[in-house]
């Protein structure tokens, strides 16, 4: 074998024992245990493993499919530009756009809080007042 794949022979005969003694270790849990499991939980425990399956299975799909798409990517960043203010003076019309939209805005959240005021003060009165 060359010596390069030292490293990656060493990994895999660790995780290859490391899985022996998981299933040891199970084999030797299950069968610890006395009594039998009621048709109930084995079905309870099919269900939660299928589930379990469907899930993880469900989410390296989404995982994958992410990838290949380019939806991890990350996204292009944009050239900030600077705008000076008589730029935007000479042009005027985006100018006039904003400040009505800006108050109509005010207008709006002002008519808004008149009337929250107004609703919890006559809440508030007649709470007092009963």
């Amino acid at each position: 074998m060359p010596r390069r794949y030292l490293g990656t022979a060493f990994v895999l005969a660790v995780l290859v024992s490391l899985l022996a003694w998981a299933v040891w270790t199970m084999v030797q849990m299950w069968n610890s245990v006395e009594g039998t499991m009621g048709k109930h939980e084995w079905i309870a425990m099919i269900l939660c493993i299928f589930f379990s399956c469907v899930v993880g299975f469900g989410l390296m799909g989404l995982m994958f499919f992410s990838s290949r798409e380019g939806y991890d990517e990350p996204q292009p960043t944009f050239k900030r530009t600077r705008i000076r203010i008589d730029q935007v003076l000479r042009q005027g019309q985006p100018l006039r756009r904003l400040t009505t939209t800006l108050q109509r805005s005010v207008s709006a959240f002002a008519c808004l809080s008149s009337t929250f005021a107004a609703s919890s003060f006559t809440r508030s009165v007649s709470v007092s007042g009963a």
